[in-house]
């Protein structure tokens, strides 16, 4: 059985066998650093990967150049076209016109799009708890968090406020980590009161909830390629 990490000596020997690597085009270092790697170790081994590799690209409109977005695109649609290797490319932008663009020149037989602000609100609401749970049960494990924190009025209270956002929901648990983590009194107080049982959140008003929805019109779209 393989381990992805048996390409490491592969890759290791394509930088030495390469002089200036670093001055190549991002398109050739990818394919001596990456692809080619890749397949050697599937002809050597004669066997496929047992599971599936992931690449991760988060923010990919976050790259100023829009010739190398394009460029690293149709990359990442060579890899998924190595032999042997159940290659899976998971990658988050805005839908900037040069992304989409770049992704429309790719067969739909290699990847699939989601719209993160078309997903149920049900199940955006699931994952935040499910996160929510997971990160305060951490902090919990190596402080004396508040046991309210846990419970699953306080996680639905949390998911409320929230309103589907992850970045809130980041800086709450990042704020509560702080603050348990802190010898001072004045945080961990400040911390314990944050899920108000007493007093959830009211429902919001038409204007607001116009407001509160106006930045979801921005949010990342997601590619998945390697279907």
């Amino acid at each position: 059985m393989m381990d992805a990490w048996e390409a490491s000596p592969h890759i290791a020997d394509a930088a030495a066998a390469t002089q200036r690597i670093h001055g190549l085009g991002l398109y050739d270092q990818w394919e001596k650093l990456v692809l080619q790697p890749l397949a050697k170790l599937t002809q050597l081994s004669k066997e496929a990967f047992p599971d599936p590799l992931a690449i991760v690209v988060d923010a990919l409109d976050e790259c100023d150049n829009n010739d190398n977005v394009s460029l690293l695109i149709r990359c990442l649609a060579a890899a998924v076209a190595v032999e042997h290797v159940d290659l899976r490319i998971f990658v988050t932008s805005r839908p900037d016109q040069p992304i989409s663009i770049g992704f429309g020149d790719i067969s739909t037989d290699t990847h699939q799009d989601f719209i993160l602000h078309d997903i149920e609100q049900s199940i955006v609401d699931q994952d935040l708890a499910v996160y929510y749970k997971h990160q305060l049960g951490q902090i919990a494990r190596t402080s004396r968090l508040d046991a309210a924190f846990l419970s699953d009025d306080a996680i639905q209270t949390l998911v409320q406020k929230s309103c589907g956002f992850f970045i809130y929901a980041a800086t709450v648990c990042r704020f509560v980590r702080a603050g348990e983590s802190s010898q001072s009194p004045a945080p961990r107080r400040r911390t314990t009161a944050t899920p108000d049982m007493a007093h959830p959140p009211a429902p919001p008003s038409p204007a607001s909830k116009s407001l509160s929805q106006a930045p979801r019109m921005l949010l990342d779209s997601v590619w998945i390629m390697g279907m």
